[in-house]
């Protein structure tokens, strides 16, 4: 949305904000410089901008608090950056310092989609083994193909899952908004789900990444799953 973009700076601070947060339990603007290797004032500065896009609460000599717009923003932040560290390490073989340095980069400019094809390209990777995987693709099987496969087979919403059921995040049906918002609140390709209540008709409650929630059924229905072997 125009005008609530942040820059990769303000990314970096939201996602200290958060870091901190969990950590730590109280967030003041010192921890956050010492956190950054920044000064105060340079902290004071950011938090005036992620305050008035209402990412955070902060009065003077007060503690840093997320807003939950802000939370929700942070922790899909934090979840690129594992996920694209996981890629580099992982399956690239790149040294941890490194993978650290261009997760950091990456995460700010990468698309949704592009996130998603390529948190579907690990998953298939990891379930058949890299060389086996590497194999395919020498022998004409294309990257798209090899995604295209398990999208094929995430072929489930989450709505059809049984109570106590566990399963994977595939791919979120494109619908705008809605699917950014889903993003935001957890369902991320490769996050774990377990349903907890699936009555008919009524609110459809999971649990996301370790968190309740709830969904109306035409959420839980562009949410594509894949069950837990």
């Amino acid at each position: 949305m125009p005008g609530h973009e942040l820059t990769s700076n303000m990314e970096d601070y939201l996602e200290a904000v958060f870091y901190l947060k969990n950590v730590e339990g109280v967030v003041r603007v010192r921890d956050i410089a010492s956190h950054m290797g920044v000064k105060m004032p340079s902290v004071s500065e950011a938090l005036k901008v992620l305050k008035e896009k209402k990412l955070v609460t902060h009065e003077p000599y007060a503690y840093v608090e997320l807003t939950g717009r802000g939370e929700e923003k942070a922790r899909d932040l934090l979840n690129r950056h594992q996920q694209l560290t996981h890629f580099f390490r992982e399956v690239l073989g790149v040294g941890a310092p490194t993978a650290e340095q261009d997760a950091c980069r990456i995460e700010h400019a990468i698309s949704p989609q592009s996130m998603d094809r390529l948190m579907l390209l690990i998953k298939s990777m990891e379930e058949c083994g890299s060389d086996q995987c590497f194999m395919r693709v020498k022998a004409g099987m294309m990257v798209n193909d090899i995604i295209a496969s398990e999208m094929k087979e995430a072929g489930r919403s989450l709505k059809e899952l049984e109570c106590g059921e566990v399963a994977f995040v595939e791919n979120v049906g494109k619908h705008g908004t809605l699917r950014r918002k889903l993003l935001d609140r957890g369902f991320t390709t490769g996050a774990r789900v377990e349903m907890l209540n699936n009555a008919s008709g009524g609110n459809i409650d999971v649990r996301v990444k370790g968190y309740q929630t709830s969904l109306l059924p035409k959420e839980a229905e562009l949410i594509k799953v894949r069950s837990a072997k």
